[in-house]
């Protein structure tokens, strides 16, 4: 639980403290429980809300490059509790700080808030752990998480110490080996660099697990006058009457940049001041390879064309064929909501190249979620779908009986966003997102794969699964 108060710290009496932290306790020895609430009190002055990052991506629709601070530590508190978004406040601190002498009022309705806070905590926190997931997660070798830590691959890390590593998709092919493909970007243009900068690359491996071993590049963020023109991101690959089909995410700006023989593509400078063009540029097209290596031929035009309730763009598709349908899961805003509300719906084409049909009413809408993966389960006759949700510590998934009409599973949780140790410890990175599940010929899970990030760092992590009996 994290209480931020507007206030100076040098200005409140040792009474005042006396009396907050008593309650405090008061309140957490009335839990009755073996393992009482942990309870951290920051007292920040002058704190804007755009000061913390949680509260600056979700209230303020703040993008990575528009942060002036990182806080991951006070990141993940919030995204493993409650954050609080309506308040009383001035532009100046001087009023607070005046009023501070009627201090005894300010801390009988301070301490009125830490019971229910603490309350409602108490009652979130034992709902989530007694809520039951869909699988089990083995243990994750402490040699990946070290991996990670170095940036180097490594059986169940995916990671390069060059790039920023994200967004993987895999398949089964017919040589009997895991083929993998995945956005990659140079940390140099640091995280927003995936906008202009990120491309595709293919990797392989023995098992799902691997280590993998990139090839290179199959799917470049430099094509002039085409797409891909400054990016290709977010891969989802299926395999179609034999061919290997990547559905991603590119951007063509033929239409708005006139390049030179001598500078074809737009340089920093020009991609910065026409951010908004570039990325309401942005479509979903697909590349068609009969080799996990390629040559990969991109289509001409996007397969899809997104029409409302989505704002305007949309990405991050995910794609799976059966029976001559060919179902498509895509992310973007909720036009409806006022506030950034990030929402998914279904798209469905009887030909692999398109054109896909949007289905108006999104899988879900109670709750804002993107990263869609979506697979057909043959024993349970079922199309399965697992998503991120944001700014909450855990990913779910949803069911269909006919690839259209969308329900929460039963659980509703798939798994949450942390990894078991050997030593018994739970890592729970930064960010665990973009979900892929790789399943065994009948369509039941047996692998997950998830972009992790963890301050700078960030790598494609393989976990083993397996069902928990209903």
């Amino acid at each position: 639980m994290i209480a931020c108060m507007h206030w100076t710290p040098g200005i409140i009496s040792r009474i005042s403290m006396k009396r907050i932290f008593s309650s405090l306790l008061t309140i957490a020895a009335a839990c009755g429980s073996e393992s009482p609430p942990n309870i951290v009190f920051i007292l920040a002055d002058d704190l804007g809300i755009t000061d913390i990052g949680a509260y600056a991506r979700h209230f303020a629709d703040a993008k990575e490059d528009e942060l002036f601070y990182e806080t991951p530590h006070l990141d993940k508190l919030s995204a493993d509790g409650i954050s609080f978004s309506q308040s009383y406040t001035l532009n100046n601190a001087t009023p607070n700080h005046m009023h501070l002498e009627k201090w005894n009022i300010m801390i009988f309705h301070f301490i009125r808030l830490m019971v229910w806070i603490v309350s409602v905590c108490i009652v979130s926190a034992t709902s989530a752990n007694a809520e039951e997931s869909s699988v089990k997660a083995s243990t994750l070798p402490l040699e990946a998480n070290q991996g990670f830590l170095k940036q180097q691959v490594a059986p169940h890390v995916l990671s390069d110490e060059n790039y920023f590593v994200w967004c993987v998709t895999a398949m089964r092919w017919t040589d009997g080996k895991i083929h993998a493909y995945y956005s990659r970007w140079p940390k140099k243009y640091a995280w927003r660099g995936w906008r202009t900068r990120s491309e595709i690359a293919h990797a392989v491996a023995d098992s799902p697990e691997g280590p993998f071993r990139t090839t290179g590049t199959v799917l470049s963020c430099r094509n002039p006058g085409g797409w891909s023109g400054i990016n290709a991101h977010t891969p989802s690959v299926c395999v179609i009457d034999g061919k290997i089909h990547i559905y991603f995410v590119a951007n063509k700006i033929g239409d708005f940049y006139k390049g030179t023989p001598e500078q074809p593509l737009p340089g920093d400078e020009w991609l910065n001041d026409n951010m908004r063009s570039v990325h309401l540029s942005q479509r979903i097209v697909v590349a068609v390879a009969d080799k996990p290596d390629g040559p990969f031929v991109t289509s001409d035009k996007p397969v899809f064309t997104p029409k409302p309730p989505f704002k305007d763009v949309v990405c991050n598709p995910a794609v799976v064929e059966h029976n001559g349908k060919c179902i498509m899961i895509i992310k973007g805003d909720d036009a409806r909501h006022e506030k950034p509300f990030r929402m998914q719906c279904v798209a469905i084409a009887d030909n692999p190249l398109g054109p896909f049909e949007q289905v108006d009413k999104p899988i879900l809408e109670d709750v804002s979620t993107e990263d869609a993966c979506i697979w057909y389960d043959k024993k349970r006759r079922q199309f399965r779908s697992v998503v991120h949700v944001l700014y909450e510590p855990r990913l779910v998934e949803l069911v269909s009986d006919n690839g259209r009409d969308w329900r929460k599973a039963e659980p509703f949780l798939f798994m949450r966003k942390e990894f078991h140790m050997p030593d018994g410890t739970i890592w729970k990175p930064d960010r665990v997102e973009r979900p892929f599940v790789l399943t065994d010929p009948n369509g039941s899970p047996e692998w997950l794969y998830v972009g992790t990030k963890q301050g700078n760092l960030s790598a494609n992590i393989a976990v083993r699964i397996k069902e928990n009996p209903k």
